[in-house]
């Protein structure tokens, strides 16, 4: 099986490959090393023979098993794949490609992302881990890859996703094609602490 993700090493795309990889998936990349963080997170994937960050779209393969879209790459759309998932923050829905797979993130928190010790920051807010929206919103990334993955994995794809906390007491928007609600594999406070004690150890890269 062969992946190409788009952004991946935004701190998304980054827990997204090396997933892949770990699992013995072959996988391709785009982005590039602009940041010292970037740069750092490429080394440590970099050294994977079943990873390759490729400069130009005449390097990719021919088809992928599927192509994820991590924020706007809208290039990737010309490429082939058996599916393809588009990952949005707070974009708007775009339905009706019968190819592509939009699925609306909820608020993600994990190792390397914008963050300080008191809290992480997203779409331009600073979001406190004790806050009532983080509380009830927050879903951990790692939890958040192995539901990307079952959801690739499913047969029929509907052309648009969301995804919630549980815990998440907002209305349901009834012209929504479909929810998926994700539960903390452990503890949130114990995912806390351990992006916490991440932050503190590789705080001069963040």
């Amino acid at each position: 099986m062969s992946f190409l993700v788009t952004n991946c090493f935004d701190w998304i795309g980054f827990h997204i490959i090396n997933y892949l990889v770990e699992n013995g998936y072959q996988v391709d990349g785009f982005d590039n090393t602009a940041t010292n963080k970037k740069e750092n997170l490429a080394m440590m994937v970099g050294r994977n023979d079943l990873f390759s960050l490729l400069q130009d779209k005449k390097e990719c393969r021919e088809r992928y098993t599927a192509i994820i879209i991590n924020g706007s790459n809208g290039h990737a759309l010309d490429l082939k794949a058996d599916k393809m998932v588009k990952l949005c923050r707070d974009e708007a829905r775009k339905e009706g490609d019968a190819q592509l797979t939009t699925v609306m993130l909820p608020l993600l928190f994990g190792e390397w992302m914008p963050m300080n010790e008191k809290g992480m920051y997203a779409q331009n807010r600073f979001v406190p881990f004790d806050s009532d929206v983080f509380l009830n919103d927050a879903i951990y990334i790692e939890d958040f890859v192995l539901c990307l993955m079952q959801i690739i994995q499913s047969n029929h794809l509907p052309s648009f996703i969301e995804l919630r906390s549980v815990k998440d007491n907002r209305k349901l928007d009834k012209n929504s094609k479909r929810f998926i609600f994700l539960r903390d594999i452990r503890p949130i406070e114990k995912n806390v602490k351990k992006v916490q004690d991440h932050y503190n150890r590789f705080k001069t890269i963040y």
